[in-house]
């Protein structure tokens, strides 16, 4: 009877324990990761405070056991801590030493053993019997089962049992596979946060890509409707992204832009390819606007194209720069042909790369003749002249300097054309790409000098012969000079004795004045050596160059320069110089416009090079910059990182300022006129300047007429006035700021009492990149100039030292 009521309340407790067992998993399908579940496990076991259980999980090199969990109370744990002289939690069991764990390990077994066997592989024999006891194991029935993730044994659930263990080892199995699937699907639910987590980064950074882009970026579905548009599109169409999202083009651009754009992403959709089109539309007052675009198909996972992405570049500043550069190479073009004399451009090989309209008339071959052929292979030199112009060629391509000299140049007919040539090299950013040849025709001039020659070797035979022809001759000889278009005169023991009247027209001086001069007063210092060597020479009967260049100083100080042609000639029985004097300035206006038109087009090549390529990544990173400044404005980030936050941002806006000022004195755009009150404008400028406290501003503005010129033009040139004034007065001071109507101009004045400028720079202060200031590039007063000067007005300065400066713009009425 004794062992029925036994067997019956052991069934009960097998009952109990298998009902427990299967409430548990209930409990940790619903935890996020490993600690969790493990620590419901624990809980659960020590709420029932009849069953143990323990999980142990092996170490990175599979070789060992240590305890993770076990529902031992804490107190039961210290007092077999205590009693023992172990630390019993952190205790690993080797189980290359074990034969009831490693069973469980290694052969992936349920083992059923007595709780003392199993501490005995966890601590030495001698304290099995005492830690049992004190933990309540004392001969205890347990099971051990693999615990498995993903198929790999990770470690062994150990939950102590009643007497019927064996009938308890499926429900022991069970827990622990529901443990493994817990752990799995933690891992797979951490993955999956994980990869949300990831998309949902790549997504913001994608987005914060798209609006950092400076480019008009869009995307749309398959009825062509926006679905994702950044902040360059939303300033196109000035609009917001609610006011965008989910409209056609046709509700958003100009009608022309809209067909033109619902036309390209048919294509791309029907096609399937990447599209590259230009689009042009016309924006506000009729500009014209050109966008470089491209446009992709997006597909679906089944290849199915679903919508289109594009992005448009405005290339409108890009297409302006072209026109811009073809309109100065055209002027350039027509400067060279109304040349008088004959230019030839050449690379650094020798090759003829232009021929201006002279070469053609005074040689007779068409300029196909030249171009393309090197200067060596053209019909139009003698060989003499060839190897003469190499020679000096090769000296200028290596940076040498040569002197003009003189060539024989073969017409078609036959001719054989006495020039001289001038060369200078051709330089692009410093360095020297080709030559320009300029040839002058010298057959007139030879004829006078072999007239005046013959005239001078036969005046004592005539003078002996006849007076009267003698007087004939001279009336002959003194037109022949005095109508001459250069100077001519006669040097004699270092002196004039002869001048025509030209020559007083280049210097200043009366012909009275010339005569008993000494010749090389009139000459530059720079060159007086040059010129005397040469006149000494010259009696002594050396070669020297026919024709060279110098520079005369004139009566009223101004420096002239001139060519001169020498030769030595008999004059009234004594050797002398005749020298032909041209006066080379109209020359050298033209060579210094058409560097200045070089230099021109090399400041509208660089803004456009600059506006393509740097504006692009300064947008970048003002955004960027932007950007970080909202993120760490909420965060306790140092002073010193907003600070240089701000620094980058005032760089990006200073270098985007030096872009505008180039394209500004570059552009070739025209002036649009429309009436207006001056005053009006000077009112509104003077409330956008900041005054500082310790300067006074007076307004004296008087009645004007109104006045057609371009608003923002003026504006520019008021505010850069402006603005200079008051950084002149650093110090404090007075800024008067006048207008007043004269007879043809309404003068506008901006007076301070800063600095002043000294003397020897206001000659410069108009010149483009000319500044005195630590920042800037010197090119606000050249704007001002250009913009005053395209209103057919002029800007000026008067400045003293010390007491301030007034700077002065003039508008025609």
């Amino acid at each position: 009877m004794e062992d029925r009521e036994r067997m019956e309340k052991s069934l009960l407790d097998l009952i109990e324990i298998i009902h427990f067992i299967e409430k548990v998993p209930t409990k940790i399908h619903s935890k996020k990761n490993e600690a969790e579940i493990y620590g419901t496990v624990k809980e659960e076991f020590r709420k029932s405070k009849r069953y143990d259980a323990s999980i142990l999980l092996l170490t990175d090199d599979r070789t060992k056991l240590s305890i993770a969990e076990t529902s031992l109370t804490p107190r039961k744990l210290k007092a077999g801590e205590k009693a023992s002289g172990l630390r019993l939690k952190g205790r690993k069991i080797d189980l290359n030493k074990s034969s009831i764990y490693s069973q469980v390990i290694m052969e992936g077994k349920n083992v059923q053993a007595n709780a003392n066997d199993i501490i005995g592989e966890w601590v030495p024999r001698p304290l099995v019997q005492l830690i049992s006891k004190i933990i309540g194991y004392e001969n205890k029935p347990a099971i051990l089962t693999p615990l498995k993730k993903y198929g790999k044994i990770i470690g062994i659930l150990a939950i102590s049992s009643t007497s019927l263990a064996e009938h308890f080892i499926p429900s022991v199995k069970n827990l622990a596979e529901h443990i493994s699937n817990a752990l799995e699907l933690a891992d797979e639910q951490i993955v999956r946060k994980q990869a949300e987590e990831e998309l949902r980064e790549k997504n913001m950074q994608l987005q914060t890509l798209i609006q950092a882009i400076p480019e008009i970026v869009y995307f749309k579905d398959a009825q062509g409707r926006n679905l994702v548009v950044n902040r360059a599109f939303e300033k196109l169409v000035n609009l917001n992204q609610a006011e965008i999202l989910g409209k056609t083009d046709e509700q958003l651009l100009p009608p022309d832009l809209a067909e033109y754009c619902r036309k390209s992403d048919q294509e791309v959709m029907r096609s399937g390819k990447l599209l590259r089109i230009e689009e042009q539309t016309t924006g506000e007052g009729g500009k014209k606007l050109f966008f470089d675009t491209m446009k992709a198909p997006i597909y679906d996972d089944q290849g199915n194209v679903v919508g289109i992405v594009g992005v448009s570049r405005d290339i409108t500043e890009h297409k302006k720069a072209e026109e811009a550069l073809e309109e100065r190479e055209q002027n350039l073009r027509s400067i060279i042909d109304t040349s008088p004399d004959a230019i030839v451009w050449t690379d650094v090989t020798g090759k003829i790369t232009l021929v201006n309209k002279k070469v053609s008339e005074i040689t007779g071959f068409s300029e196909k003749d030249f171009i393309g052929k090197n200067f060596m292979d053209i019909e139009a030199l003698t060989q003499e002249s060839k190897e003469k112009i190499l020679e000096n060629f090769i000296k200028r391509i290596e940076g040498i300097d040569t002197l003009p000299y003189e060539v024989e140049v073969v017409a078609k007919n036959g001719e054989v054309i006495p020039a001289e040539l001038s060369a200078s090299p051709i330089r692009e950013g410093g360095k020297i790409v080709g030559t320009q040849s300029i040839f002058r025709d010298l057959r007139e001039r030879k004829k006078m000098e072999e007239k005046l020659k013959e005239y001078s070797e036969h005046l004592e035979e005539l003078v002996q012969k006849r007076t009267e022809e003698l007087l004939e001759s001279e009336k002959r000889y003194s037109i022949l000079v005095e109508e001459a278009r250069d100077g001519v005169a006669i040097i004699q023991d270092v002196k004039f004795v002869f001048t025509n009247n030209r020559l007083a027209e280049i210097v200043g001086y009366s012909r009275d004045e010339l005569i008993g001069m000494p010749f090389l007063k009139l000459a530059d210092e720079k060159y007086r050596q040059l010129l005397k060597k040469r006149y000494e020479r010259r009696l002594r009967g050396e070669e020297i160059p026919a024709t060279y260049e110098a520079a005369a100083i004139a009566k009223d100080g101004e420096r002239v320069p001139i060519e001169l042609s020498a030769t030595c000639i008999d004059y009234q029985g004594r050797s002398a110089d005749l020298v032909i004097v041209r006066d080379i300035r109209e020359r050298k206006r033209m060579e210094e416009e058409r560097l200045k038109l070089e230099r021109l087009a090399a400041i509208g090549e660089v803004a456009t090079m600059v506006g393509h390529d740097l504006r692009n990544p300064l947008q970048s990173i003002e955004n960027a910059a932007y950007y970080l400044n909202n993120e760490l404005l909420h965060l306790p980030i140092p002073t010193k990182t907003m600070e240089m936050l701000q620094v980058i941002s005032d760089s990006v806006n200073y270098a985007d300022k030096i872009i505008r000022d180039l394209n500004d004195f570059s552009s070739t755009k025209k002036p649009t006129f429309q009436k207006t009150n001056i005053n009006t404008i000077v009112k509104e400028i003077m409330s956008l300047v900041e005054v500082p406290e310790n300067v006074k501003l007076v307004t004296k503005l008087g009645h004007l007429p109104e006045l057609k010129v371009d608003k923002e033009m003026i504006k520019r040139v008021f505010l850069n006035l402006a603005v200079n004034a008051m950084q002149a007065m650093e110090n404090g001071g007075t800024l008067k700021v006048s207008t007043k109507k004269t007879k043809e101009f309404v003068e506008v004045s901006f007076k301070d009492t800063g600095v002043g400028i000294p003397k020897e720079n206001t000659k410069k202060l108009f010149t483009p990149f000319f500044t005195t200031k630590s920042i800037g590039m010197g090119m606000g007063l050249a704007i001002c100039k250009r913009f005053v000067e395209s209103h057919g007005g002029s800007i000026k300065v008067d400045s003293e030292e010390g007491k301030g400066s007034t700077f002065t713009a003039k508008l025609l009425i």
